[in-house]
C-alpha cells in the first residue's frame, strides 16, 4: 500500500474532494482580501 509514502500523501492532497479544495481557496482568498485591505488602510 501506500499509505505510509510520501507519494502516497501527494497523492492524497491532489485528489481531495472539491469541497475541501472549495474551503482551502476560500481562505487563500480571505488571507489575499485581509493583506489587500492591511495595505490599502496602511497607505490611508
Amino acid at each position: 500500500t501506500h499509505t505510509g509514502t510520501p507519494q502516497g500523501g501527494l497523492c492524497a492532497a491532489a485528489h481531495n474532494p472539491p469541497n475541501e479544495q472549495r474551503w482551502v481557496m476560500r481562505s487563500v482568498w480571505r488571507l489575499l482580501l485581509v493583506g489587500v485591505v492591511g495595505a490599502a488602510g496602511r497607505c490611508a
